[in-house]
Parts: structure tokens; C-alpha cells; sequence
């Protein structure tokens, strides 16, 4: 009986080691896609941003543009 119980408890030891060893990779599989989501939406953020600026120089651009042309036409009429 004593030699029964000997060789099942390991067994039970194995197994929580096991399920442990699953249950930090799950966590750890978890961390990293929420640090990847938090990176992702900070880069398309900066993106956005970068864009936003870039748009805002062409219409500014455009702007003056436009209103250089507008005083040529009236110097010449």
C-alpha cells in the first residue's frame, strides 16, 4: 500500500508542475499580445498624427498658393 501511494504522488506533483508550466505560458502568451495590441495602436496613433500634419502643410500650402495667384491676377488686370 505504502508503495502505491509512493508512486501515485509524484504523479499528482507532475501534473501541477504541468498544468503550472501551461498556465505561465498562457499568461505570459497573453502579456505579450496585450503589450503587442498597446504598441500597435501607439504607433498607428503617431501614424494618424504624422498624417494629420502633413495635411495640414499641403492645405496651408495650397492656401498660399492660392492667394499668390489671386494677387498676380489682380496686378494684372
Amino acid at each position: 500500500m505504502s508503495t502505491e501511494q509512493f508512486m501515485r504522488e509524484p504523479q499528482k506533483n507532475r501534473v501541477a508542475s504541468i498544468l503550472t508550466t501551461v498556465a505561465v505560458a498562457i499568461v505570459m502568451f497573453g502579456g505579450g499580445m496585450l503589450l503587442e495590441s498597446r504598441l500597435a495602436a501607439k504607433t498607428a496613433a503617431a501614424v494618424q498624427l504624422a498624417h494629420e500634419q502633413d495635411l495640414k502643410q499641403a492645405a496651408d500650402k495650397a492656401e498660399q498658393q492660392k492667394r499668390l495667384m489671386t494677387d498676380t491676377l489682380a496686378k494684372e488686370q
